[in-house]
């Protein structure tokens, strides 16, 4: 099941419109991204 969420999720990730992009991990683990701000069709963000 972890494989499988793990293929879904990439997909996701090429699919969305969202920009991630990978900034740092934490000593616990916990990873940060920056979310460049995008805008739609109507030029709204």
């Amino acid at each position: 099941m972890s494989w499988w969420s793990g293929v879904w999720r990439s997909v996701w990730s090429a699919l969305s419109r969202e920009v991630r992009e990978h900034v740092g991990t934490d000593h616990l683990g916990n990873k940060y991204y920056y979310v460049a701000e995008y805008k739609n069709w109507r030029g709204t963000a």
